[in-house]
């Protein structure tokens, strides 16, 4: 390996080059001008406003005018003809009739609702994703099932009466970071 002396180096000389800074065309484009065009149109865009401003301001002494309201002259009685009589009954009929209606409180489901969170190839990744649900508070099976392909095993929830139990549960893993549980009827 080489020892190279980095702090003593010297730098190499650098060749002349002509830059384009140096020369005297450049010097001449490089000198600033002013915009002309530019300032102009500032000078007449801002002496018309000031112009408008003063128009506005001078408008308001000149209108000055009254409003005369005009007064209330007494019309002739204009004879209407009698209002139709109505043919339809219901409008007298409606607040002297009740509704009944039937509601079955009897509204639970016939079966109950499970959630699925996971379905893997191996049991040790089924079991690390029922620790993670365990830590949340909740309760979940490992159910192995035997499929075209092989053996799964499903991180199971439930059973839950209502759906509504569930989607809070489904929240409150999702709040967590575990997503795609989804909502069954257990069979």
């Amino acid at each position: 390996m080489s020892s190279k002396d980095y702090a003593n180096r010297r730098k190499k000389p650098a060749t002349k080059k002509r830059s384009a800074a140096k020369s005297g065309k450049a010097v001449a484009k490089n000198k600033k001008r002013i915009p002309v065009g530019a300032l102009t149109l500032f000078t007449l865009m801002s002496g018309g406003f000031g112009y408008l401003l003063y128009q506005i301001k001078g408008d308001h002494t000149h209108h000055n005018k009254t409003v005369a309201t005009p007064s209330h002259t007494s019309k002739p009685a204009v004879n209407l003809p009698e209002p139709p009589k109505e043919k339809w009954s219901y409008l007298k009929d409606l607040p002297k009739k009740e509704v009944k209606v039937k509601i079955d409180t009897s509204t639970k489901p016939s079966r109950p609702y499970k959630m699925q969170c996971g379905s893997f190839r191996h049991k040790i990744d089924a079991e690390a994703m029922q620790a993670k649900i365990a830590f949340q508070g909740l309760s979940a099976q490992v159910q192995a099932t035997q499929g075209k392909k092989g053996m799964w095993y499903r991180v199971v929830l439930g059973p839950y009466p209502k759906r509504r139990a569930t989607e809070v549960d489904r929240h409150k893993l999702q709040r967590v970071g575990i997503d795609g549980c989804k909502v069954w009827y257990w069979n």
